[in-house]
């Protein structure tokens, strides 16, 4: 295939970054929201999601190659062509979707927490919460030498608990599991799926490691975005064509469970298959710890650079409780509220990803700018990723106002 001429170290470096910023604990959600709508509208789903994303990836190349700003990032961008509103548009929900992310993440490792240490000890939800943000911000605290040590170890174990779990169970998928269909349940779900293919946040630091190279940037944007949707497509397969629709057991238990990670470890185990269900246990925590290591990375730098702050003894231990408040603050509020708060982040990966980029690449063609790259997206569907990332919005409020079907 044309995509993978001249692939070279730098490009595959490229291409992991890209897969593995997509590849997290959003992905644990998948089969919970879109498994009960049925495997075929999911398939659906991750396609149009695919395709929609990958193309929003292009756009933000556009404009990330058009600001004469090196290695600018969304809002440096966006206050080139939006001006100070655009900026500050970008600012705030940059840090909400980090904020949000991070929520998902703590509520999601506290309920695992809670559940596998049950047997030796009764933590109520707000204790597990509380614990787990302390072992994070513990390794937070050291910086990114320690958060890479660990991250490694972690990412080595996700792999793992990945392949064990998906090969294990995949012999057990039932065709008629898969055949089945609730497809009003599908829309509740989109913004969950929108944000398991988000790695837009890495455009810059790919833009200036492979040299502005058009080229080598495609090819890791499609290699490292089809990565995600064939891991998504077997992890679909291998649970939804595994458990059944409806039942004590059933995939719609475990949606409306307030614990479904916990849940579907249980289920599992319920079904006669312990080996996969540990698998699962161990690869949604790896997933979880992460994703969540990142987030909190790049929530510290972001608020260091954003108000300034120095990484000594005293500034490292604002940020710490910067980055931890709000997420502690709402996990407090809504212990069980992991897909709620994955679901708020991928509101804000449609501001940031789907509205303003093309919003910036509209003005930048509107001024008739000279540019090294126009991307194939023309501009009227510029207007239509707009109007997506709009609906993915709507489709958000309606779910939490219980506006649409849900199991």
């Amino acid at each position: 295939m044309f995509m993978f001429k001249h692939l070279n170290s730098k490009i595959l470096g490229a291409i992991l970054l890209i897969a593995g910023t997509q590849i997290g604990a959003g992905m644990l959600a998948l089969p919970i929201t879109t498994g009960v709508a049925g495997f075929i509208p999911a398939m659906a789903l991750f396609m149009l999601a695919f395709f929609y994303m990958l193309s929003n990836l292009f756009i933000l190349l556009e404009a990330n190659l058009a600001c004469p700003i090196p290695e600018a990032n969304i809002i440096s961008i966006a206050q080139q062509y939006l001006g100070r509103s655009g900026q500050s548009i970008a600012w705030v929900s940059f840090l909400l979707l980090l904020y949000s992310a991070s929520a998902a993440y703590l509520v999601g490792g506290a309920n695992l927490l809670a559940s596998e240490l049950k047997p030796i000890i009764n933590l109520s939800s707000h204790m597990s919460v509380y614990l787990f943000a302390a072992m994070f911000a513990g390794i937070a605290y050291f910086g990114i030498v320690w958060i890479d040590r660990i991250n490694r170890l972690l990412m080595l174990g996700l792999i793992i608990a990945y392949t064990l779990s998906t090969t294990t169970v995949l012999p057990e998928v039932k065709i008629e599991h898969l055949l089945t269909e609730h497809i009003q349940y599908i829309w509740a779900a989109i913004p969950v799926v929108i944000l398991s293919f988000t790695s837009h946040i890495v455009i810059p630091s790919i833009t200036h490691y492979l040299k502005r190279d058009i080229q080598s940037i495609h090819q890791a944007l499609w290699i490292g975005s089809l990565i995600p949707l064939i891991f998504y497509i077997l992890w679909e397969i291998a649970l939804v064509g595994t458990i059944p629709s409806t039942g004590p057991q059933g995939l719609h238990h475990i949606a409306t469970s307030s614990t479904p990670l916990s849940a579907l470890t249980e289920v599992l185990t319920q079904m006669k298959l312990p080996f996969v269900a540990n698998s699962n246990l161990f690869f949604s925590i790896f997933a979880i710890a992460t994703s969540f290591l990142g987030v909190i990375l790049s929530l510290c730098d972001f608020l260091a650079d954003g108000l300034n702050i120095q990484k000594n003894i005293q500034g490292r231990l604002y940020l710490l409780i910067m980055s931890f408040a709000p997420p502690l603050l709402f996990a407090q509020l809504y212990p069980h509220s992991f897909i709620l708060a994955l679901g708020y982040a991928g509101v804000f990966v449609a501001i940031l990803y789907g509205i303003l980029p093309s919003l910036i690449v509209l003005r930048s063609r509107h001024a008739k700018q000279d540019k090294s790259y126009t991307c194939s997206v023309p501009t009227p569907l510029l207007w239509l990723c707009i109007v997506l990332a709009c609906s993915v919005i709507v489709f958000q409020i309606l779910a939490t106002a219980h506006w649409l079907p849900t199991p």
